[in-house]
């Protein structure tokens, strides 16, 4: 992906999720991804989605979650939903 469509997905992924607040929870994460808790938890674990720890909760910045789906893509045709378990 060129630097250029890079910075267009982020910018209209963090204008469609502006109503969020800055950092979110892993359960906010999992409705915004559109996927549970628990894969949000793995995508963590595994150090694929970066994240904040504060004393045991996580919290999650929505620019690294924006990050995280344009990363996490297969194609860049494919919408801006998350592939979080890899399945083809």
């Amino acid at each position: 992906m060129k630097l250029q469509e890079y910075l267009e997905s982020e910018q209209r992924l963090l204008d469609y999720y502006k109503d969020y607040p800055d950092v979110v929870s892993i359960h906010q994460a999992a409705e915004i991804l559109g996927t549970s808790n628990s894969s949000v938890q793995r995508a963590i674990r595994s150090n694929r989605l970066k994240h904040l720890t504060f004393r045991t909760a996580y919290r999650i910045p929505i620019l690294w979650i924006v990050e995280f789906m344009i990363l996490e893509r297969k194609s860049p045709s494919q919408s801006p939903r998350l592939i979080i378990n890899n399945e083809k």
